[in-house]
Formats: structure tokens, C-alpha cells, sequence
């Protein structure tokens, strides 16, 4: 979690720096070999040219590599060889309430789950996405179908990611979107990692500190 935010702030400087320098060698490199002067309906139209181009150059550099996507017959296959495999887990939950987190760019989603027997559940990652509300370009709407009274994740045994996530009982809204995790939370690594129960705190606790309703 801290990193990838730090990564993408590393992107964005690192790409304006791109673009600053390129430019910046284009007009080296023009005065350099033209030692006489060009008219500038030659020189402007160049620059600009170079502008766009050394965006465009900037945006496939630094842009980062995505998650690698596969297509659903691929997905589901590879899950039903996990599961042949033993490789697995099952976790049944059951909820009460939720708060959301934003996320600050494309990390995941973020929920904070009160269970049933008071404990918390933190989950995050770009796979509950799959579960979300989403309002597509044409009238086509997916409904949020998560977080749920019931509910149950499998994750891999060994390496610890979620492949799925399977929903019963009724669907929980989430009480609010808090504002996303800031330097400070990186700071004192107050960002649990996905699928962790906390106990220390209450949920209410936990939503006044995400408020900061402290």
C-alpha cells in the first residue's frame, strides 16, 4: 500500500521531468545544428509537435504496468485448478456494518466490516472491485453486491491473495466514503494489510479516526 502510492507520485514527477528535458535538449539540439536563425512558423510548429510527442513518450514510460488481465474462462479455469490443488482457503464472515475508504488512485477499494462478533475485517485490493456499483456507457448498470451479511473470500493458502469473493445474505451499503489514506497513516503504518482482523479498536473507533473525529 505505501508504496504504490509513493510509485505513483514517482510516476507523475518523473514524466514531468521527461517532457521538461526533452523539450528542453530539442531546443539544444535545434540551436545547435541551425547556428542561423529559423523563422518561427518552422520552429513554433516543431516545439509543439515535440510537446505532444514527448507526452506521449512520458504517458508509455511512466505509466506503470497494470494488473495483468486474463479473461473470465481463463480466471475460472485457474481458480478450479487452485482448488483441485488444494491451494484454497475458505473464510466464512458474517457482518453488521461498513465504512469505505477512498482510494487516492487506482490501489483498490478499501472497507473497514464490522462482524458479527465485534471484531473488524479490512479488506483491500483491486479484486473488489468485481462486487462495486458500476455505471457503464450505456444503460447497462451492475448493483453493488458487497459487502454482504454473509460472506465468503477464498484466498490462495500459500501466497495469501483473494481469488473470489462469494455473497449471501443481504447487501450492506457502506455507512460513508471516508477521505483516502494520507502520509501521515503511511507514516505510522496505520493501513492494515488485506483480509487482517483488528481487534485493538472498535469500529466505531476506527470510523471516527477515519473521519478525523478525533
Amino acid at each position: 500500500m505505501p508504496s504504490s502510492r509513493v510509485k505513483n507520485v514517482l510516476q507523475i514527477v518523473g514524466a514531468g521531468l521527461f517532457v521538461f528535458f526533452g523539450l528542453g535538449l530539442s531546443i539544444f539540439f535545434i540551436s545547435r545544428f541551425f547556428p542561423d536563425a529559423l523563422p518561427a512558423w518552422i520552429v513554433v510548429p516543431l516545439l509543439v509537435v515535440g510537446f505532444f510527442v514527448f507526452i506521449f513518450l512520458a504517458m508509455a514510460l511512466f505509466h506503470g504496468k497494470g494488473p495483468r488481465r486474463i479473461s473470465a474462462e481463463k480466471w475460472t479455469a485457474r481458480i478450479r485448478e487452485l482448488e483441485e490443488d488444494g491451494l484454497l482457503i475458505h473464510q466464512a464472515f458474517w457482518a453488521r456494518r461498513a465504512l469505505q475508504v477512498d482510494e487516492f488512485e487506482d490501489e483498490g477499494s478499501h472497507y473497514f466490516i464490522e462482524l458479527a462478533n465485534g471484531d473488524v475485517l479490512f479488506l483491500t485490493g483491486q479484486y473488489l472491485y468485481d462486487y462495486e456499483y458500476l455505471k457503464g456507457r450505456t444503460s447497462t448498470t451492475r448493483l453493488r453486491s458487497f459487502p454482504s451479511t454473509e460472506f465468503t473470500i477464498r484466498r490462495h493458502k500459500e501466497k495469501g491473495f483473494a481469488v473470489d469473493v462469494s455473497r449471501q445474505g443481504e447487501v450492506i451499503e457502506p455507512e460513508v466514503l471516508a477521505p483516502w489514506f494520507d502520509e501521515e497513516d503511511f507514516k505510522k503504518s496505520l493501513i492494515p494489510e488485506d483480509g487482517a482482523i483488528l481487534r485493538e479498536k472498535t469500529y466505531d473507533q476506527i470510523k471516527n479516526e477515519r473521519l478525523k473525529q478525533k
